[in-house]
């Protein structure tokens, strides 16, 4: 169990190292962040809509409860999809600078989109 923890923490040091170098590989986490924030605003617009109007009316459809739980399913999923993206981009780039090899950012992503494709 503690070779895990000690294995974690040499991760972090060198990754931190890593990014002190490559100041650009931050540039995954931030759009990590922005599109998630952009798909979470974009779901909860229909979803307050829909909360409003049974505030107001005092009636829950059971289409609505459909309706919302759908929607939190299907930004659960984008999020966790983006994320997943994001870091195997950024990993796929860390290699790369591990390996001293030239890399560009559009890169990491072409990387993880070719191991997508079916």
């Amino acid at each position: 169990m503690f070779s895990h923890l000690k294995t974690g923490i040499q991760l972090n040091q060198r990754s931190l190292v890593l990014i002190q170098q490559k100041k650009s590989l931050l540039l995954f986490p931030l759009l990590n962040v922005l599109i998630t924030l952009g798909v979470v605003t974009a779901a909860f617009i229909p979803i307050t809509r829909v909360e409003i109007t049974t505030w107001t009316t005092h009636i829950v459809t059971a289409s609505d409860v459909i309706f919302c739980f759908g929607l939190l399913f299907l930004l659960f999923f984008f999020i966790h999809w983006i994320t997943v993206l994001c870091h195997a981009a950024l990993t796929a780039c860390a290699i790369k600078q591990i390996k001293n090899e030239p890399y560009a950012i559009t890169n990491g992503f072409k990387i993880v989109f070719t191991h997508f494709s079916v």
